[in-house]
């Protein structure tokens, strides 16, 4: 598959940031995005509509949705790319990263975060991402 060019800045009409983010992986020739999505993540699955050439290959948790990037990326020699649902997710797809990480696997991940209201009410959907997903040392 080619990779199609993103917009011209001065040609694009407004979008939202999902339909930014998949018009940047259809431009870098990504097909598949390997998810497990929750409430955070319906606006880029709404989004999907308008680019059917972006499959989104759901499985029902995260260790597996980063295992099947992991398989496809080795598989194909490509770079897989994840959609995880905010901490929870990304903590439970923890293992499965670190065996991708070791392996030397190419994943690109992303995780959806709660409005920071939910910190107090459901402090499992909200967390510091960014924090959680910094190693400590690298796996090689």
């Amino acid at each position: 598959m080619e990779a199609n060019p993103i917009s011209e800045l001065d040609k694009a009409g407004r979008r939202r940031g999902a339909a930014l983010l998949l018009e940047v992986l259809r431009s870098e020739g990504v097909q598949y995005v390997f998810g497990n999505p929750g409430t955070t993540e319906l606006p880029f699955i709404d989004a999907l509509v308008d680019f059917p050439d972006i499959r989104y290959i759901w499985a029902l948790q995260e260790a597996s949705v980063v295992a099947m990037a992991d398989g496809y990326a080795q598989a194909s020699r490509r770079t897989g790319f994840v959609n995880l649902h905010t901490a929870g997710g990304l903590g439970h797809g923890f293992g499965s990263l670190w065996n991708a990480s070791v392996s030397g696997t190419p994943l690109v991940v992303t995780a959806g975060q709660q409005d920071s209201r939910h910190a107090v009410t459901d402090p499992l959907l909200f967390g510091d991402l960014v924090g959680m997903a910094k190693q400590p040392r690298t796996a090689r």
